[in-house]
């Protein structure tokens, strides 16, 4: 199991060092250590190139059309993977508001702070939309325009709870539905119509 603690958890890091600084409290420091290396965990999966995996882990709460929304709490894994292999067209970072992103809130949260990325992939362009909530405030994403993507690559993370989007092409199948638990890089969301798939 690998950890993103060190790359974007740095804030974080110097939190728990300045209470033991000010506590000089080891076992509590331990415990919260502990809890940065659960909440930056990053689970080993394999890369696939033949279907359209989750974005991250957590619940779909709504399928509109080809839009897919899923909703993590505080108990997922908050990163971000890759859905499927291509490059990545743009990366966009949206100021706005910090509301909260859960079921009645859907139609205010494109007003909300979010990064949005489009991959160019032979399906068609898929994006992938990271959103900011009332507790989830910083959003990381370390993709860069014109990167070569393989699907299962890690796209960023969000740091604590909130909501991540994605758009599919059309000329796809998808596979979950509302109430779904879905695993990023793991569960299957989408395959190429006319697919075989078993």
């Amino acid at each position: 199991m690998n950890t993103l603690l060190f790359q974007c958890g740095h804030n974080e890091i110097l939190f728990v060092l300045a209470f033991y600084a000010m506590t000089k409290n080891l076992p509590v420091t331990l415990v919260l250590f502990a809890g940065l290396f659960y909440f930056f965990r990053s689970p080993h999966h394999d890369h696939r190139s033949d279907v359209v995996t989750a974005p991250s882990y957590g619940t779909v709460q709504r399928i509109d059309g080809n839009r897919i929304e899923i909703i993590l709490n505080i108990f997922d894994v908050h990163i971000q993977y890759i859905p499927y292999k291509g490059t990545v067209k743009s990366i966009t970072h949206f100021d706005g508001k910090l509301s909260p992103v859960l079921k009645d809130y859907f139609q205010k949260s494109d007003k909300n702070e979010r990064c949005e990325t489009v991959l160019g992939t032979s399906l068609g362009d898929i994006k992938v939309i990271q959103y900011a909530g009332l507790v989830a405030r910083r959003i990381y994403n370390n993709l860069k325009p014109k990167q070569s993507v393989q699907q299962g690559d890690i796209m960023g993370m969000i740091k604590f709870s909130s909501r991540v989007d994605i758009l599919l092409p059309k000329g796809v199948d998808i596979l979950v539905k509302k109430g779904d638990k879905v695993k990023g890089a793991h569960t299957v969301l989408a395959v190429p119509k006319q697919q075989v798939f078993g």
